[in-house]
């Protein structure tokens, strides 16, 4: 009991003086049936465990417990002691098929991996994410880098096992690396429009801006996915650069206006009888149709004109507009 509360275990080896010597005849005992049932309950009722083997693993599997809620991982180099030599000969008796089952589900159970490299690397990932935002990291950026085309490769070769899989896709890592840019720009995309209420993004804006130009060139080309039209016109994202889309509602206007001058002209036109026949009302019907054809198609001929005259002269589409309906 001294022992215990001075070290915090009751594992004492039999080379350990008269009280190892004693410990081993309690389990020598015990195996045999022969302790008695009031020194058993003794000797348990202090922590005590029968099995001296076992009782070490699971002292060094409390160690890594407390290990990882405070670092927050299981990543235990080799050189870290008992610990780390420990850790070391659970990888190795696993890869030869030699660690137990329940030993095996303990580890598994407290998120422990048994090849430390890939380990570390899924770590360092993890912290990248954390950082940045995302997982795309190139092949020139070092061993981290490589590692991910590593991943990638065995995924589209079906050779990725799949607890790893699972623990990469939990993180938001995406295996097509071209597919996962895309991603990323249109969360962006979304994000900018809660912000700011449109999508009017120049190409000059940074690699956001660059990927817009490319969604509508694509979408010019008629190169761009399904998919991916589907889901940023679902956005209420527009394919028509700023200035085309202004030029068209400016356009809309001008129709509307021109509709509405045409309706003034042909009123001026039945008041002063111009178009106006007695002989025949189809005929009347027929040539107020074509004079109000005539009409809306000379204003909006016009209207366009000087749209196109205005903008090649540098003014604004506003001040075009403005002159466009004084005239």
């Amino acid at each position: 009991m001294e022992y215990k509360e001075k070290n915090g275990h009751c594992d004492i080896t039999q080379r350990n003086g008269p009280l190892g010597g004693w410990i081993s005849k309690q389990r020598v005992l015990f195996r045999s049936k022969k302790l008695r049932a009031d020194r058993y309950e003794k000797l348990v009722g202090i922590g005590f465990t029968f099995v001296h083997v076992s009782n070490i693993w699971n002292r060094h599997f409390v160690e890594l417990v407390e290990y990882k809620d405070k670092n927050g991982h299981c990543n235990i180099p080799t050189t870290n002691g008992s610990l780390g030599r420990w850790i070391s000969m659970q990888r190795n008796l696993f890869r030869s098929k030699k660690l137990k089952k329940d030993r095996y589900e303990k580890l598994v159970g407290i998120g422990f991996t048994f090849e430390h490299k890939w380990d570390r690397h899924f770590t360092e990932l993890v912290e990248y994410k954390e950082k940045n935002g995302h997982c795309d990291i190139t092949t020139r950026s070092g061993s981290l880098g490589k590692w991910i085309s590593k991943q990638r490769e065995l995924f589209r070769s079906k050779k990725l096992k799949k607890y790893r899989y699972e623990k990469l896709v939990g993180i938001g890592f995406i295996f097509v690396h071209e597919s996962n840019i895309w991603n990323r720009h249109f969360v962006e995309l979304v994000e900018y429009k809660e912000k700011n209420g449109h999508y009017d993004i120049p190409r000059r804006n940074g690699s956001l801006g660059e990927w817009i130009s490319n969604q509508r060139v694509l979408f010019r080309s008629k190169k761009l996915k399904a998919d991916r039209y589907e889901k940023l016109v679902g956005i209420g994202f527009s394919f028509a650069p700023r200035k085309k889309r202004k030029m068209e509602d400016l356009g809309n206007d001008l129709a509307a206006i021109t509709h509405d001058e045409g309706e003034k002209s042909i009123d001026n036109i039945n008041a002063n009888g111009d178009v106006n026949d007695n002989d025949n009302d189809n005929d009347n019907d027929n040539d107020n149709r074509n004079a109000h054809e005539e009409v809306l198609e000379e204003h909006a001929v016009a209207a366009m004109e000087l749209v196109e005259e205005g903008i090649k002269e540098g003014h604004s589409l506003e001040e075009v507009a403005i002159k466009t309906v004084q005239l």
